[in-house]
């Protein structure tokens, strides 16, 4: 799936797959066809009591993901949770959060460093270093397994310099969204890998 930019393509993602919570808070009296169009805008809707209703989509975020996406995600009303960054993963965070999806912005250039097990394509010891991201991230994998609507949603800034295979590559249960930029053509955009069995509901 193709899409404007990353940030587009991140909140499409996360209101297509995790089921909205309806927040009310008491808003001033509108003003005429202006402020009810612009409260629809926002995604709001007003009662006879002026109180207005926003759905917002609670999801997990790495501490690098926040870093990139935490601030545009708020104004996209996505409920942004941080469970940890990528070299510590806090499990209990995640079970205890209710939230069904985990947003990672993994450098496995850095986190996979140790001992030259930077995982590449073209490697000679791709086997090996393929079974160390899946150590690495085993407890988020593992994590996912536990309800049938978690998800992971993984971007790869420096997907088409690095050559590095993803986490989306090593998950056996397809529950990994893969989102990059494309920097290899004239236009920018994003580009999205969708679990399979997900095609149809972002057709």
């Amino acid at each position: 799936m193709m899409v404007e930019n990353v940030e587009i393509a991140l909140a499409t993602i996360i209101k297509k797959i995790v089921l909205p919570v309806s927040a009310t808070q008491t808003m001033p009296r509108a003003k005429g066809l202006l402020r009810l169009a612009e409260e629809a805008a926002k995604g709001t809707v007003m009662n006879k009591e002026n109180t207005c209703i926003t759905n917002s989509y609670p999801a997990l975020f790495s501490g690098r993901a926040n870093v990139l996406f935490g601030k545009k995600m708020n104004e996209e009303h996505i409920s942004v949770k941080i469970f940890s960054d990528e070299n510590k993963i806090d499990i209990s965070a995640l079970q205890q959060s209710g939230a069904t999806v985990a947003v990672i912005a993994p450098a496995y250039a850095e986190e996979v460093a140790d001992g030259d097990a930077v995982l590449t394509y073209d490697d000679e010891k791709a086997e090996e270093k393929e079974s160390r991201i899946k150590e690495l991230y085993a407890g988020l994998l593992g994590w996912t397994q536990k309800a049938p609507d978690r998800y992971i949603i993984e971007y790869d800034k420096n997907s088409f310099m690095s050559k590095t295979i993803p986490l989306a590559c090593v998950d056996e249960s397809k529950r990994v969204f893969y989102l990059a930029e494309d920097t290899c053509s004239d236009k920018t955009g994003a580009f999205v890998i969708i679990p399979p069995q997900l095609i149809k509901q972002f057709k």
